[in-house]
């Protein structure tokens, strides 16, 4: 299939917009967020590229806040890892990129839900193009390794997620 028919498959997903107020608060968060990494040293898990690392956290910041904004679950605006769920239960993954995929490690728990945020800082919206189940992303047809830097991860394309309307209700005291 080529990328056009691709491109053409994807849902329309679920747009969230912010404003400058919203957006000065969130810059707030994801410098606490990187103050907090630099200060306690944390890993950098996944070797993702430091010299984005603004705008990394940034977007990552975003993508979590407009999934809460959209779905109604509170977003706690943690600025220190919480590994039970980056939104409730809900686990967001985003990027900056308007075709990028949902990216799943091989150590995301299977059972939880995973959200893709596409994140546009020049037009100041989100949008959600999806969720799948980490079980269901981990597919060895979604095993790559884009960078060809030793990243492998599993890559999961937008035209493969379950569109947002779809999406499970996950309580907070629920399994993962």
């Amino acid at each position: 299939m080529n990328r056009q028919a691709l491109e053409d498959d994807v849902p329309p997903g679920v747009l969230v917009r912010w404003t400058t107020s919203h957006l000065a608060w969130l810059e707030t968060v994801a410098a606490a967020r990187k103050e907090y990494a630099a200060n306690t040293k944390a890993a950098n898990r996944y070797q993702a590229d430091q010299s984005k690392g603004r705008t990394l956290d940034l977007v990552g910041v975003i993508g979590e806040w407009a999934f809460g904004q959209w779905s109604g679950v509170p977003w706690a605006a943690n600025t220190r890892p919480d590994y039970s769920g980056d939104v409730g239960r809900y686990e967001v993954r985003a990027t900056p990129l308007t075709f990028g995929r949902l990216i799943l490690h091989p150590a995301d728990p299977d059972p939880r839900v995973f959200v893709l945020a596409i994140v546009s800082l020049t037009e100041q919206h989100a949008t959600l193009r999806g969720w799948t189940f980490a079980r269901d992303g981990k597919r060895p047809v979604h095993w790559s390794d884009p960078t060809k830097m030793g990243r492998h991860a599993f890559f999961v394309p937008q035209h493969r997620l379950q569109p947002m309307a779809t999406l499970p209700k996950l309580e907070r005291g629920s399994p993962p």
